[in-house]
């Protein structure tokens, strides 16, 4: 008999979550296309309502969504076509020729291109292949959003899979639609690769703009072990993906698989490593069992608790912003509008003045994070320097022929992780103090006097959507990446380019000394390298962290110009007697406040 904890034994009643979610929409509809409210909140305000309610039942009715992601170059295709058991995904495909594409059930397959504009041109399955989807591709008058792909296999009957383009700089023209599909999904498979495991790139993504979805469970698929020499090298790559995805998150799971290999199992094609066939195909079965188990088993739970977390977001954004025009009114005695304006950008007044202020204090903080980076990188590569003369006599060579040069760009990797990750936690302080410090202003200046409860909603709203648009947290993906290919190119090469010049001494090969010679004797153009790109990467922290917060402050200008005239439009309408209007919008304040209450048995 198996034992249960109590962990174990609690689980979502996702019956009843939709229930629930459904009596929400209703009452959120009902509140929106009140007449008052619209006369109050003006149709701007009522619109946003209306969008976080179709995203919400969005959420609910679409088709349980399975995204592949991960770098270009890593297999995505051919383990979905392995999934599926049969050619379904493009695969061969180049940076020209890559598209979006959305796998769902059908009795009959068949493809479709959908089209920015909306419009649909049919396509033959024979069409998907790289050559002919270039050609296709040119001869449309509207860019591809994405290939609606319908196939007969019966896991599709039960989810639909999204195969996306891979992330990093050569595939930055999807950056924001693979962000969007990833918001969207309800399950993620990240596909990394054997051959180069969780580069820093794929950890910056991991950690910035997978983990921040909260998915209940994230699959890590190591594919392409049939690269690999034999199982104790695969071995030892599952152990150091592990570790890496473990410091980020503790929820994913990686399994070892080659998705070619399963996929020419299932068609009985040729083996691509015969002698790792059983291995590989035990591999494949214990990652399929955790899709089965993991996904495909609590769709329905992972489905509703997802949009269970869109609807807190929309109660709390609607409170916010109710708040904010109730507080306006109460308040009262708003400037004029056109001064408001002409106060807000004009560039020599007292605001502008003090957002230059925190512009120069936020690339002064970045100046100072970047010397302390360059200092911690410097000491570690300094002890790492003495580890290497140290452990010399102490390696075998084959080990150092095998391994040193993945040692040595991990570690480095380790070290650059190390630094983004104490500064970004900073980065993203200093931008939420920021948002408070705004909304505190433009308070101050519309109505003369600081009104903290008008700020706060202020700094609810503007946070709240820059938060759950992955905005925040991609920031950190975006100088993370940045930071991670100039790297790849630039230090790691000349270090890789040393080894691989010596190696070709065959006479000194079986020296240890000698071996690293040429490591020991280019370390300071190494360590000059890595500084030069931790460099860069500092400063494009810089760059999208003062656009970040230039966004802020754009956005919360709109936000306090367009309630306040509202507030005004609704003070002169001789229909909303103020104080009915103050009652009705906190009855309205009242119903969302217990509409949060009957969420609250979920947490």
């Amino acid at each position: 008999m198996m034992d249960f904890n109590e962990t174990d034994r609690l689980v979502v009643d996702y019956e009843s979550v939709a229930e629930d979610i459904g009596t929400i929409l209703d009452e959120i509809h009902t509140i929106r296309t009140d007449r008052q409210l619209v006369r109050i909140m003006g149709s701007d305000g009522v619109y946003q309502m209306k969008n976080w309610e179709t995203s919400v039942k969005k959420r609910l009715s679409d088709p349980f969504s399975l995204s592949v992601i991960g770098d270009f170059k890593r297999g995505k295709s051919t383990l979905i076509n392995a999934i599926l058991g049969k050619a379904v995904a493009p695969t061969s495909v180049t940076p020209e020729t890559v598209t979006i594409n959305r796998i769902s059930y059908a009795q009959t397959p068949k493809a479709e291109a959908v089209l920015k504009n909306g419009k649909r041109a049919k396509l033959e399955l024979s069409e998907l292949k790289s050559e002919q989807i270039k050609r296709i591709m040119s001869e449309l008058p509207f860019e591809i959003d994405y290939i609606d792909i319908k196939e007969d296999a019966e896991i599709l009957k039960e989810i639909c899979i999204v195969d996306t383009p891979g992330i990093g700089d050569l595939l930055k023209a999807f950056d924001e639609q693979i962000k969007n599909y990833l918001v969207n999904a309800d399950a993620v498979i990240y596909v990394v690769s054997a051959k180069s495991p969780l580069s820093l790139t794929e950890q910056a993504f991991l950690s910035a703009s997978v983990f921040p979805q909260s998915f209940s469970r994230i699959i890590v698929a190591l594919n392409m072990v049939d690269c690999l020499e034999n199982r104790e090298d695969i071995e030892k790559i599952i152990d150091f993906t592990n570790k890496r995805v473990k410091e980020i998150t503790p929820n994913a799971y990686v399994y070892a698989i080659s998705g070619l290999d399963e996929y020419c199992r299932k068609l009985n094609l040729p083996r691509p490593v015969p002698e790792l066939s059983d291995y590989l195909e035990s591999c494949f079965e214990s990652f399929r069992s955790s899709v089965n188990n993991d996904i495909l088993l609590q769709r329905d739970i992972i489905k509703t608790m997802r949009a269970l977390s869109l609807t807190k977001l929309m109660l709390q954004d609607i409170a916010a912003r109710v708040n904010l025009m109730l507080s306006i009114l109460v308040n009262g005695n708003a400037k004029s509008i056109d001064s408001l304006e002409g106060k807000y950008r004009d560039e020599n007044s007292e605001l502008m003045t003090a957002v230059q202020k925190r512009k120069s204090k936020l690339e002064l903080e970045i100046d100072e994070m970047k010397f302390e980076a360059r200092q911690w990188v410097s000491e570690f590569l300094e002890r790492l320097k003495t580890e290497i003369k140290n452990s010399v006599s102490k390696v075998e060579v084959a080990h150092l022929e095998k391994y040193f040069q993945f040692f040595m760009m991990d570690k480095i990797k380790e070290a650059l992780m190390a630094c983004t990750a104490v500064h970004q936690k900073q980065i993203g302080e200093f931008l939420e103090e920021s948002a408070k410090s705004f909304a505190l202003s433009l308070s101050e200046t519309a109505f003369g006097s600081i009104n903290t409860q008008i700020a706060d909603c202020i700094t609810d709203i503007s946070w709240t959507n820059i938060d759950t648009a992955t905005t925040a947290l991609s920031l950190g993906l975006n100088y993370a990446s940045q930071m991670g290919l100039p790297f790849g190119l630039g230090s790691l090469t000349v270090l890789g380019q040393a080894i691989a010049g010596f190696l070709r001494q065959k006479s000194l090969s079986k020296k240890q000394t000698d071996y690293l010679t040429p490591v020991l004797q280019e370390y300071d153009s190494i360590t000059g390298e890595v500084l030069t790109e931790l460099d860069n990467a500092y400063n494009q922290m810089k760059k999208r962290a003062l656009e970040q917060l230039d966004s802020i402050y754009s956005s919360q200008i709109k936000l306090t110009l367009d309630t306040a005239k509202q507030a005004k439009a609704s003070a002169q309408d001789e229909t909303l007697k103020s104080q009915d209007t103050v009652v009705y919008l906190n009855n309205v304040l009242s119903t969302v406040s217990r509409l949060n209450e009957i969420l609250t048995k979920y947490e």
